[in-house]
């Protein structure tokens, strides 16, 4: 790994306290000492601060030197969240971390490693697995209208193309390029996330991550780096629940608008 790296971790949160704090935990207990790290808590929760369980989250971070508690006091969104602390990066590599994350070794050395051995890699992500150890389907190929229909209705005439989408046929156990990895765990230098601004500030929540992707490939490569898995307790709330489905709607529609309606 190369010495004096510097690094960034922003994670955006609403209300799960408990989630955020265990992501944290385990930043700081896997994460090499020689890498000095910055973590930002992006709170977008609205939770009032006398609040007990506020309260107990924020007395927990307050025992980590490298842990910066911004407040919004409004959901400005998962982008917008991110973006937040976007002006105060100095670091070398910045990481988009989600608070349902958990590590499990110490990540970070490996893929700031990787990126300092491939200068032509903007952007990596290690492989996510769910709680059993399965590695999840957040490693697609380019959204199209067909996928989206494979995606939602899952019947088995789709399923081909559904695994395709997701790179099923794509051998993870070896570094591979990814157009689009869900933005639940992601490493990418931080001059590149400051010169494309970071997140389309348009999008309130869902697809910033595919958009952030498209842009990043215009400019760069992303691989992913398997090396190394992280697990994520994915929840996928948008697919249970209308108003989140409305608001990913919204934004796969705004996604298709600037990018092109690719039918397949």
């Amino acid at each position: 790994m190369p010495k004096h790296v510097t690094l960034s971790i922003s994670i955006v949160v609403y209300q799960k306290y408990d989630d955020t704090l265990l992501a944290v935990e385990s930043i700081e207990h896997f994460t090499k000492s020689d890498i000095s790290k910055k973590i930002y808590i992006v709170d977008n929760s609205t939770v009032a601060d006398e609040t007990p369980y506020k309260q107990s989250f924020l007395s927990a971070l307050a025992k980590y030197e490298d842990v910066e508690y911004i407040d919004t006091k409004k959901n400005i969104g998962f982008g917008k969240g991110h973006n937040y602390i976007l002006s105060e990066l100095d670091s070398d590599i910045h990481a988009i971390v989600n608070p349902d994350i958990v590590l499990k070794s110490d990540v970070f050395s490996s893929l700031i490693d990787f990126l300092d051995k491939n200068p032509d890699i903007g952007m990596t992500a290690p492989i996510l697995t769910d709680e059993q150890g399965n590695i999840q389907q957040v490693f697609r190929r380019e959204i199209t209208i067909y996928d989206l229909i494979c995606r939602y209705i899952r019947l088995w005439p789709f399923e081909k193309r559904y695994n395709y989408h997701t790179m099923m046929d794509v051998n993870k156990t070896k570094d591979f390029e990814c157009p689009f990895i869900q933005g639940s765990f992601l490493v990418i230098r931080t001059s590149l996330f400051k010169e494309v601004n970071g997140f389309d500030k348009r999008y309130f929540m869902y697809v910033e991550d595919a958009d952030l992707c498209k842009t990043i490939l215009q400019r760069t490569r992303i691989v992913v780096h398997p090396t190394e898995k992280v697990m994520h307790r994915w929840e996928r709330a948008s697919h249970v629940d209308f108003k989140l489905m409305s608001i990913h709607a919204a934004s796969l529609f705004r996604y298709f608008c600037k990018w092109g309606w690719k039918l397949k």
